[in-house]
């Protein structure tokens, strides 16, 4: 079993029903999740947000502890330095603390990019690849947290969040770069697009694809504002 988890498998295909499927699964778990959470006491809502936070940041220790017992660790692959990786593993962070500033950063960034990653993921290996499986419980799981936030204790982004967001992700690019420098690596592919197709494909090949996301990033985030932008006219007006 053991074997299989961790043999390369290439079976992973991009738009695929597996694809599909495993997308499926998630909407249906995040959904049922919230619907099951808002019959529950304020008390028990924080235990199962508290605990779904600490599912995902372990997929990324168990994920990590796995590499490092058999050997096959890269500190220039490995370490929990993409974007989706760290969210996962601090997700806890937010959960415990709820704090509204880092709602803000993670909702934006989690909303607009997790879920880019979702539909376009950077994978190779299907099930049951630990990369797979790290990557759709990871990713699908800060989705999930996020979301429950919005659902379930009615956290709200605001447009103000959008900066908070961008300075939160250029905070994380200079520690990247400097990662990226002293360690030789690729992190966040700040120095080349991710091998087997993502939404940077659309871009530019480097540097340009790094500036044009740059330039529309702010924007990106302040799509997934538009709802509550009419939502809040509409309570000012009433």
């Amino acid at each position: 079993m053991l074997q299989k988890i961790l043999e390369t498998n290439g079976s992973f295909k991009l738009f695929s029903f597996d694809h599909a499927l495993i997308l499926i699964i998630i909407g249906l778990v995040i959904t049922g999740l919230i619907v099951i959470a808002k019959r529950q006491t304020p008390a028990r809502q924080g235990t199962i947000l508290r605990v779904l936070s600490l599912i995902v940041a372990g997929s990324i220790v168990l994920w990590s502890a796995l590499r490092l017992s058999v050997g096959i660790f890269d500190y220039k692959t490995d370490l929990p330095l993409f974007l989706c990786n760290l969210l996962a593993l601090t997700i806890p962070i937010l959960a415990y603390s709820r704090h509204p500033k880092l709602f803000q950063a993670y909702y934006y960034i989690v909303i607009a990019g997790s879920t880019q990653a979702l539909i376009t993921p950077a994978l190779v290996d299907g099930f049951p690849h630990h990369h797979y499986i790290k990557f759709w419980i990871a990713h699908g799981g800060i989705v999930a947290v996020v979301l429950y936030m919005v659902f379930v204790f009615k956290m709200r982004p605001k447009l103000s969040g959008v900066w908070i967001a961008f300075l939160f992700v250029q905070g994380y690019l200079v520690i990247t770069f400097t990662a990226n420098y002293l360690l030789d690596a690729n992190y966040c592919y700040l120095n080349k697009k991710p091998e087997g197709g993502s939404f940077l494909d659309l871009f530019p090949d480097w540097p340009w694809y790094l500036l044009v996301t740059e330039l529309v990033i702010m924007p990106f985030f302040a799509i997934f504002y538009i709802p509550y932008w009419f939502k809040d006219r509409k309570e000012k007006v009433s």
